[in-house]
C-alpha cells in the first residue's frame, strides 16, 4: 500500500549569525510548510547558524548547540503542535568539539536519531593553498556509524 507522503525542502538564503534570529526564521518556514500540508520539512545543514565553515571564524563553539538548547524548543514545539516531523542540521556541540550534525524528530517533536557528517571537505585552491570551506578544521568526523 502507497502512503504519500509531503516533504517541505526548506531553501534558504544567506542567514543571519544571531541563532535566535535565525531560529525565528525557521519557525516561520516550518509554520509555512505547515500551513501547505506538509508531513515533513527539511532543513539545511547547520540551519540555526550562518554557514560560518566558508569563513574563519575565531570562535566556533559558540555557533554549536545541544538538542536540549532552549533556543530550539519553539522549532520543535511547533512542529509538534502541527504534528510534522523535521530534519535539522545544526552544529552540534558538548562544549568542546563541534560535529555537523542532522536530527531528525517525528511528528510528536520527539527525537528519532542523529547522524554526524562523517566525510568533512577543506577545499584548497591555487598554488596558495587558499581555503573555501573550513568544515574540516572545524568539526570532527561524524561518530554515530
Amino acid at each position: 500500500m502507497q502512503r504519500p507522503v509531503t516533504v517541505a525542502l526548506a531553501q534558504m538564503g544567506p542567514a543571519d549569525a544571531a541563532i535566535d534570529v535565525q531560529i525565528e526564521r525557521l519557525c516561520a518556514i516550518a509554520e509555512k510548510a505547515a500551513r501547505s500540508g506538509a508531513q515533513l520539512c527539511c532543513f539545511p545543514e547547520l540551519a540555526p547558524t550562518d554557514y560560518f565553515p566558508a569563513t574563519r571564524v575565531k570562535e566556533p563553539l559558540t555557533r554549536g548547540l545541544r538538542l536540549d538548547d532552549p533556543r530550539l524548543a519553539p522549532l520543535r514545539r511547533q512542529a509538534a503542535e502541527a504534528g510534522m516531523a523535521l530534519v535539522l542540521g545544526y552544529g552540534e556541540t558538548d562544549g568542546v568539539v563541534l560535529h555537523n550534525t542532522a536530527a531528525v524528530f517525528r511528528g510528536d517533536g520527539e527525537l528519532l536519531g542523529k547522524y554526524r557528517k562523517m566525510h568533512l571537505p577543506a577545499n584548497f585552491f591555487g598554488a596558495s593553498g587558499d581555503v573555501s570551506n573550513f568544515e574540516k578544521f572545524y568539526f570532527q568526523p561524524g561518530d554515530l556509524g
